[in-house]
């Protein structure tokens, strides 16, 4: 008999509240997140089980679902857009009823692409962290500026507010959130705690002051939802005074947001490697063996305020930077823009 065997590394494994996968059922979606080196994809398998797969990108970070179809995502030096290459109504051969395939790139460099979004004229729209700006893809050079923080003196590569999130609208960019005010290079470092604000796009004005790191900002019926990261919670602002309400706090930072109907679907992440969470208010309220947070996923219920379900996960990266929802999709995956699938993988006129 052999002295060793052959096993399968588990880089996430999953655990899920009792509710969780009957919650994805009845609301009829997937969830897509960027986390770590990875775009993961979290469904149902036909038996009604959880499904996540993974697929390697190379430090993703903003992600966008235009809908089940069409998912953007920013990588360490690349923005992708990634479709669907299913018919409608049509599965896999793996039983998956939605392949993303990559269908083409923006090559940026390295900048910190935070967050991302597609306003109501398909118009690409990023947040350009190195650069302090919102950007959108360019024909000739690695990005095109579209807008800077009226505090913001001067296009340099030296991420000096920490500009971390936008929402849009039909016409473009409507608020964008930052972790401070600062005008030199990584000053923000130096305001983690409640330097925050939210910025209206087409006045300049600041319309929320005094959070910490928000980032993920979602407009809906008059209503602006982000999260405070740095105090691990889900806050919502109201954009005529700028009166800012925790509506849940949660047991990591909380980065990457999503609505559906009466709940929020909120990421959570693990500090940084070698980092704590030291100096930010989210340390004050977490202690022991919580003290280093959780990284998952969290569905809020939006009037009360309670956690009704969650999904951790444990493994691989501890950190979550964008979520999005994908509605209709039960059991997606993607393909890689290197391996043989991608070069196989073909969509073609019927």
């Amino acid at each position: 008999m052999s002295d060793f065997e052959l096993v399968r590394l588990a880089f996430d494994e999953l655990d899920a509240s009792p509710g969780f996968a009957d919650w994805l059922a009845a609301e009829r979606l997937s969830i897509a997140l960027s986390k770590g080196n990875s775009l993961c994809l979290i469904g149902l398998k036909p038996d009604g089980s959880l499904s996540l797969v993974e697929h390697q990108f190379g430090m993703c970070r903003g992600l966008f679902a235009v809908d089940s179809d069409t998912l953007f995502l920013a990588t360490r030096y690349q923005i992708w857009r990634l479709q669907n290459a299913l018919p409608d109504g049509e599965l896999s051969d793996s039983g998956h009823d939605r392949v993303y395939l990559p269908q083409m790139a923006w090559t940026t460099g390295a900048l910190i692409v935070r967050d991302l979004a597609v306003d109501g004229e398909d118009r690409v729209v990023f947040v350009n962290g190195l650069f302090s700006c919102l950007s959108a893809p360019s024909t000739r050079l690695s990005f095109e500026p579209v807008w800077m923080p009226p505090f913001i003196s001067a296009l340099l590569a030296e991420d000096r507010c920490h500009l971390s999130g936008v929402a849009v609208g039909g016409l473009g960019p409507t608020v964008v959130t930052s972790a401070s005010r600062a005008d030199h290079a990584n000053g923000w470092t130096e305001q983690q705690r409640d330097g925050g604000v939210v910025i209206s796009v087409p006045t300049g004005e600041t319309i929320a002051t005094g959070l910490s790191m928000p980032c993920s900002p979602v407009a809906r019926d008059g209503s602006l939802w982000l999260c405070a990261g740095g105090s691990g919670e889900l806050v919502v602002i109201d954009p005529r005074d700028g009166d800012a309400t925790a509506v849940a706090a949660l047991p990591g930072f909380t980065r990457g947001l999503a609505l559906s109907g009466g709940h929020a679907v909120v990421g959570t992440s693990c500090p940084s490697r070698g980092e704590t969470f030291e100096g930010l208010p989210l340390s004050d309220r977490l202690h022991g063996a919580d003290a280093n947070g959780r990284c998952g996923v969290f569905v809020v219920n939006l009037e009360s305020g309670v956690i009704e379900h969650s999904l951790v996960l444990a493994g691989g990266s501890s950190e979550i930077h964008g979520l999005d929802l994908l509605p209709g999709a039960r059991n997606a995956t993607a393909v890689p823009f290197t391996g043989a699938d991608v070069q196989e993988l073909v969509t073609i006129p019927r």
